[in-house]
């Protein structure tokens, strides 16, 4: 059975792969001709392994319990020596495609760019990191290390559309404000380093023989199988290591900083014509590079698929494998019927026929969306493709938490003022929120008074405490028995509110249009996205507008 290193921790079990040592494999690899083999590269190899062993010892006593607790960087600066000088080592190349992607993870400037990225994109919430973060070993969800079969051919290709929409999405938010150092952290430690990986794996992959034994002294576990890593392997690697090239080159094609992160930044930031949201100083090579790489993930998945079919050696013992230890032909045959639809919409879009407006009395309609246009006709500004329009900024409470102010059934007490003797009943409810005051009733009117008076005492004390958030919600109800003239009664009440202990500026948005006819939308193609449109009328209406739902002033207020 294999160690609980190999199942939990795949970048980790990636980097040993390139310590096997020599003459222990099942199946040994041919010293490449010319190479500089001998006596001062074994010593350095040997080096290496030694500080592995000690990393597995870590690692099997459960310290440390994470990759970044780990330290690659005395092994992966051996390989790399050894490969200056020996540029056909391929033992040392392998070591540096799989070490360089291991040594992001114990960066955690890395991985806190990768996890601010991550959230940026699941959720767009400026200010606020909302759940647990990646794993450090899978950057944006994408395991970028030599996979299992049941996790190679498994890449998240739907995150790409998500993080070109980013910025279209970004245009009514305002921005993270570790975005702009999680740009610099992608766009100068983690892409080199991936373009340096791929370069590599090109090389591995080329002559289409390599293979490397993972003995069971590497897998910490003397009762293990060996492992064989070969081409498949390799390609599949190479596709995860593309598609996250691709990623990280859309992370880091527009500008999406702020000059400063208080209310004067965020009001210079939304502003038209300002450079948030603008393609930054070679954006548009960077969408360009995105698409490459996009493309040749795709082309190495299917490479991979072939390769895999392809292998006529016992399989028992190959990491990859279709089978039932491995991954079935079914799945294989899914991957690649898909693959070929992504790339026809990489390369110039696709059609889908949905009910885009949500309405179940309208047919649906196909639309086509020219993805393609996101990466070879970049959007120059995404707040140049939304209407007319002047920015502010307001200020709204944030870090809530809600109090009681009073509690249920019969602790409140109501005066009513009634014609008559006889049985009254009455409900009265307040909501405040965003500055507004919304009130709903039931019953007799002489009731509703009393109730909502008493409701208003409550409120005006609320709005005293200190650090009122704005919020107030309050009930009262009363039926019962009220005798001629004044009544003082007990009654049904329930009232909380929210303090904040501090504040921020968000955005907002007035539309130049003073109503919804003349909300005119500057390109209703969002640059060629969706060519199907002629018309802020058509787009408008096909995604089911609905003009009473128009506002001219527009809080957008991230905090709720």
């Amino acid at each position: 059975m294999r160690s609980p290193v190999l199942r939990s921790l795949a970048l980790v079990v990636s980097a040993l792969l390139i310590f096997a040592a020599a003459g222990c494999s099942k199946k040994a690899t041919k010293p490449k001709p010319g190479g500089t083999a001998g006596p001062t590269t074994s010593q350095q190899l040997a080096a290496a392994d030694s500080i592995l062993g000690v990393i597995l010892s870590q690692q099997s006593s459960g310290q440390p319990t994470r990759p970044s607790d780990l330290d690659f960087s005395t092994p992966y600066n051996t390989y790399q020596s050894i490969y200056q000088s020996d540029p056909g080592n391929h033992h040392a190349r392998f070591g540096l495609a799989v070490l360089g992607l291991a040594s992001l993870t114990t960066n955690t400037e890395v991985n806190a760019a990768f996890d601010e990225w991550s959230s940026y994109l699941a959720s767009h919430t400026p200010f606020v990191r909302p759940g647990a973060p990646a794993p450090a070993t899978r950057p944006l969800g994408i395991p970028a290390g030599i996979s299992n079969s049941r996790e190679a051919f498994r890449l998240p290709y739907r995150l790409v559309p998500l993080s070109l929409l980013a910025e279209s999405r970004a245009a009514l938010i305002a921005n993270d404000p570790q975005i702009s150092r999680t740009q610099a952290i992608i766009r100068d430690l983690v892409l080199p380093k991936l373009d340096q990986t791929i370069v590599h794996l090109d090389a591995l992959a080329a002559g289409d023989t390599f293979q490397f034994i993972v003995t069971p002294a590497m897998q910490g576990d003397p009762d293990a199988s060996p492992v064989e890593i070969d081409v498949t392997d390799l390609l599949a690697m190479r596709s995860a290591c593309n598609l996250l090239a691709s990623l990280c080159n859309i992370a880091v094609a527009y500008n999406l900083g702020f000059a400063t992160y208080d209310s004067a930044g965020l009001y210079a930031g939304i502003q038209p014509g300002s450079s948030w949201l603008k393609l930054a100083s070679g954006g548009a090579s960077r969408m360009g590079m995105a698409q490459a790489r996009l493309l040749n993930s795709v082309d190495d998945l299917g490479e991979a698929i072939t390769s895999l079919e392809a292998e006529s050696d016992p399989q028992d013992d190959d990491l990859i494998k279709i089978g039932p230890q491995g991954i079935q032909q079914a799945s294989v045959d899914s991957v690649v019927a898909n693959l070929a639809t992504v790339r026809s919409a990489i390369l110039s879009g696709f059609t889908l026929t949905e009910d885009w407006d949500h309405d179940a009395g309208t047919a649906e309609l196909p639309l086509t969306l020219r993805v393609d246009k996101l990466f070879t006709s970049p959007v120059p500004d995404w707040k140049a493709l939304l209407p007319g329009y002047t920015g502010s900024v307001t200020s709204r409470p944030h870090n809530r938490f809600y109090a009681q102010f009073v509690g249920s059934h019969t602790d409140s007490l109501a005066t009513f003022t009634v014609p008559s003797a006889g049985i009254y009943q009455g409900n009265y409810y307040l909501d405040v929120y965003g500055g507004q005051e919304h009130e709903y009733v039931y019953g007799d009117d002489q009731i509703v008074v009393g109730l909502r008076a008493m409701v208003h005492t409550y409120y005006l004390h609320v709005q005293a405490i200190s650090g009122w958030s704005g919020e107030f919600s309050a009930s009262a109800y009363f039926y019962g028995s009220l005798l001629f003239a004044t009544n003082q009664k007990a009654v049904g009440a329930y009232a909380s509110y929210s303090l904040a202990t501090s504040s921020v500026a968000v955005p907002v948005i007035t539309w130049n249009a003073n109503d919804a006819s003349q909300w005119i939308w500057p390109d209703p193609t969002f640059n060629g996205l969706l060519p199907g449109f002629s018309s802020s009328n058509q787009m408008l209406t096909t995604f089911g507008f609905d003009p009473a739902g128009w506002s001219k002033v527009n809080v957008l207020d991230f905090t709720q």
